[in-house]
């Protein structure tokens, strides 16, 4: 998606990122309400971008706010 130039932010990353999860380790998502348990947060999803990743959380949020100049026309289309 990067590659492409499609802007991404966290929200777009986090459920990307819990489904590899869920696909490949279910098991840690089980119960995120225990001690010890894991959830994907936001946080935790914009941590992860910036050290592990080194994405720029600030280019990714500036990037994702801009409204294409067609967006009128997209918002419509999707609608239909």
């Amino acid at each position: 998606m990067r590659a492409t130039g499609q802007g991404l932010s966290t929200p777009i990353v986090k459920p990307i990122i819990r489904g590899i999860f869920e696909s490949r380790a279910p098991e840690l998502l089980k119960d995120f309400t225990k001690r010890g348990g894991f959830k994907v947060s936001l946080e935790w999803t914009r941590d992860f971008m910036k050290y592990h990743l080194s994405w720029s959380y600030r280019t990714t949020t500036t990037t994702i706010g801009k409204l294409p100049s067609t967006w009128e026309a997209e918002r419509t289309s999707m609608a239909h």
